[in-house]
């Protein structure tokens, strides 16, 4: 009886110490290839340009690791990519979606250039989605993550196009909104063509092959009244091939350009 309890009793340490502990660690690990799964489901949906697949991937991913750095990055730009896909007024939802998954980011990874340029596009849709006092507070947002972005990360080509676009656009506001913008907080930080066109030059260096860098920079030169640069900016991003979901839907857009300015 009495070999049959230390049997019993060593049978049960072996258990605890040994047996015990990577039972415990199983469910962890089991939720750790989980994620990468879907991650890895998910990406390939998005180079296939499959943004709404992509998010739903991302969104079981998110399901067991909600903290996680590359589930939150992938979520906030898939939402964006559906919205921009979309494009109407069913894109808001998912815009506001990208910007609380962004916002998370902010939170538990504020020394990431990613969070701060996936914040500042995600407040530049859904400022398309606003007006008034949102709309302007969205939009000094915008420009203090971009910057951001880029002082974490200065060969961030991405951030200095969504800049650039900040820049353009202040350069071209209304007086009624630039009114409204002084009132109420005090103006907004400025900027001019000549900004715009050196943060497109910029990312343009760091990424020649950059579509939308192309467009963005042709359409700052039609601002500049400079014809030239940007019918030979249009004309460049035709011949480039195809990499983001948005690429195809630009080069249309070109196509007209060109056709209006050479008339």
């Amino acid at each position: 009886m009495k070999t049959s309890i230390s049997i019993h009793i060593r049978f049960s340490k072996y258990f605890f110490f040994l047996v015990l502990p990577g039972l415990l660690c199983y469910p962890s690990q089991l939720f750790a290839q989980d994620v990468q799964t879907f991650l890895q489901q998910g990406d390939e949906y998005y180079e296939q340009l499959d943004n709404a697949r992509a998010l739903a991937e991302y969104e079981k991913a998110f399901q067991v690791a909600p903290d996680d750095f590359d589930v939150l990055m992938r979520l906030t730009r898939s939402c964006n990519n559906v919205g921009e896909d979309i494009d109407s007024d069913d894109s808001k939802p998912y815009f506001e979606r990208a910007v609380e998954y962004a916002e998370t980011m902010l939170e538990k990874y504020p020394d990431k250039a990613e969070t701060h340029y996936f914040l500042s596009v995600s407040y530049g849709n859904l400022a398309m989605f606003t007006g008034g006092k949102t709309k302007v507070k969205l939009s000094r947002n915008v420009k203090e993550h971009a910057a951001k972005a880029i002082e974490l990360d200065p060969n961030h080509a991405e951030s200095h196009v969504v800049l650039g676009i900040y820049y353009r656009e202040i350069a071209n506001l209304n007086r009624v909104l630039k009114a409204f913008a002084k009132v109420f907080f005090g103006g907004l930080p400025g900027g001019s063509n000549e900004d715009a066109e050196q943060s497109f030059l910029k990312a343009l260096e760091l990424n020649p092959g950059y579509i939308n860098a192309h467009f963005q920079l042709a359409k700052t030169y039609e601002k500049m009244k400079a014809r030239d640069k940007a019918i030979t900016h249009y004309e460049t991003l035709l011949q480039l091939p195809n990499r983001d979901h948005q690429d195809q839907a630009i080069k249309t857009k070109a196509e007209k350009r060109l056709d209006e300015i050479k008339k």
